[in-house]
């Protein structure tokens, strides 16, 4: 069985295993609200209804629908969604420093969040008929970065089949590649086909990348999240195919950083204060506790 199919089955069991009732459409839940931590914000809603993944339409099987137990848009807002909203009454933190072990635990110390939504586009060319969005957006203070972009993956990286490539539309937007040699040189061996990577959807996060620096110069950082399982072969490959890809943008100095879901909620577990240990709990229990993985140095990046 791939990894992937792993994945998905395991959170199936997990839906069996809490009495969630299935939808229809193969890994669907019935009714949303049982497929989240906590219900979505009206904010949250509408950038849903909103933005370019068609998230909650009437569910139809695919994997990035946030009906979908596998959904990596679920997975996404069951560790984010919570720091959108204010602390509750019996936290110890303020509204201030709300997402602080949020931001640190995505490697960005020392900034403050004002604001995460989803869904946000951010184009590249307002002649393309549709700018890339990435799966979430911080609004930040208090450090040189203005914005924190967010592009997370579930099993979208182990489907097994090689990854889409670079329209070569991307490439003639000279100015945005202005002191980018190294992607820039890197981005055309990914167009029109990637025969690079079998993992990673590296032209997807060159386009983010792009639309970033297009919306804020050098004031946006990239943080790609991602599922691990360490001791696989394709998490490991596709391991490999991050950190190439990261050696490609630290030798033009482009801010990106890279985390696995098991790093971030290793680090959230060490900061949350008691009015948290049930979104931890629920964290592990339904994403970690399959391979044990959470907390497992074997999960860390070389």
């Amino acid at each position: 069985m791939s990894l992937r199919r792993q994945i998905e089955d395991w959170q199936v069991r997990w839906a069996g295993r809490n009495g969630i009732r299935m939808g229809t459409a193969a890994g669907s839940v019935a009714k949303l609200d049982e497929n989240l931590f906590e219900p979505l914000t009206q904010r949250a809603w509408q950038q849903f209804i909103g933005g370019a993944g068609s998230e909650l339409d009437p569910p139809d099987g695919q994997s990035g629908h946030l009906y979908s137990v596998y959904s990596s848009t679920a997975l996404l807002v069951n560790f984010l969604h919570p720091w959108t909203r204010p602390p509750d009454a019996d936290s110890s933190r303020n509204a201030g420093d709300r997402a602080g072990p949020l931001l640190k635990a995505c490697g960005l110390s020392g900034a403050t969040a004002t604001r995460i939504d989803f869904e946000v586009p951010v184009p590249v060319n307002p002649r393309f008929a549709k700018p890339p969005h990435v799966d979430a957006l911080i609004r930040l203070s208090g450090s040189g970065w203005k914005r924190a972009a967010i592009e997370a993956k579930f099993c979208e990286p182990y489907v097994g089949k090689k990854q889409g490539g670079l329209y070569s539309v991307y490439l003639r937007e000279r100015e945005l590649w202005t002191g980018w040699p190294h992607l820039r040189e890197f981005a055309g061996r990914l167009s029109p086909t990637d025969d690079v990577h079998t993992c990673l959807h590296a032209a997807q996060l060159i386009k983010h990348l792009l639309g970033l620096k297009k919306e804020y110069g050098a004031q946006a950082v990239l943080v790609y999240l991602w599922f691990d399982v360490p001791g696989e072969m394709a998490a490991r490959l596709h391991r490999e195919e991050v950190e190439s890809f990261s050696a490609v943008l630290e030798s033009d100095g482009i801010p990106f950083v890279s985390r696995t879901y098991q790093q971030l909620l290793k680090a959230l577990e060490a900061e949350v204060d008691d009015s948290e240990r049930r979104y931890i709990g629920y964290l592990r229990g339904r994403y970690m506790e399959r391979w044990n993985t959470a907390g497992n140095e074997d999960a860390e990046p070389a």
